[in-house]
């Protein structure tokens, strides 16, 4: 209802300033077009394909697919870890709406844009250290409070990595009990192995820690 008001208000403007998880389809009736957008890190997913002259969207794959004539690039991709393109799905004629990006539909004019991306964020050219310190602690311990709902415990992966190691600690500090532990997904190939690191925090919060060792997508696991 809110983001309806807000399109109804000031248009598709408003999707960009939407913060959070979310997939969504609109009819504009003032503009007479239909939206669809997704969040700007695909937390949510959003696919779609056209059948019989009609643009169908659906949060889940399964009943957009007509056969079972998969995309083998898509599963290429998937199988050697490649990142591909985020609008391909494993089934060919199945689009996915990519992360931070508005699907426009207005009659038979469809067009795409991105509404955010990481590198549409310079930094100031006059800033203050301390101060730019200051705000990005700030906004990364709310970021954690958001994840954490009150009376839940969550768990969090952890790669051992700077980025997976600061939420991990954040939320033990922050969130005590509420974090049930944590999952490490194991690489031995190469230096892919960081236990190291991850063990390092680990044993420093006291956190339960379930690893999955050599996890490759063609790894035949037996079932």
């Amino acid at each position: 209802e809110l983001v309806l008001a807000a399109v109804d208000r000031i248009g598709e403007a408003c999707i960009g300033r939407l913060q959070g998880d979310f997939a969504l389809v609109i009819w504009d009736a003032n503009a007479q077009k239909l939206l669809a957008a997704r969040d700007a890190f695909g937390v949510k997913p959003l696919f779609h394909t056209d059948a019989a002259g009609l643009l169908l969207f659906s949060s889940h794959i399964r009943p957009l697919h007509r056969d079972d004539t998969v995309d083998d690039e898509y599963v290429a991709g998937f199988l050697s870890g490649a990142a591909g393109a985020p609008e391909r799905t494993i089934w060919r004629g199945v689009g996915s709406v990519a992360p931070g990006t508005l699907v426009r539909q207005r009659g038979t004019v469809r067009a795409r844009a991105v509404f955010w991306r990481a590198d549409h964020f310079l930094p100031a050219e006059q800033s203050d250290e301390r101060g730019d310190r200051d705000r990005f602690r700030a906004l990364l311990e709310s970021a954690v409070r958001t994840r954490v709902q009150d009376g839940e415990r969550v768990w969090a992966q952890l790669s051992g990595g700077l980025d997976s190691s600061a939420v991990v600690a954040l939320a033990s500090r922050l969130c005590g009990a509420q974090l049930g532990g944590t999952v490490t997904l194991v690489d031995s190939m190469g230096e892919g192995d960081e236990r190291a690191f991850s063990q390092a925090v680990v044993q420093q919060y006291g956190l339960r820690n379930e690893q999955v060792t050599d996890f490759w997508p063609w790894q035949d696991d037996g079932a």
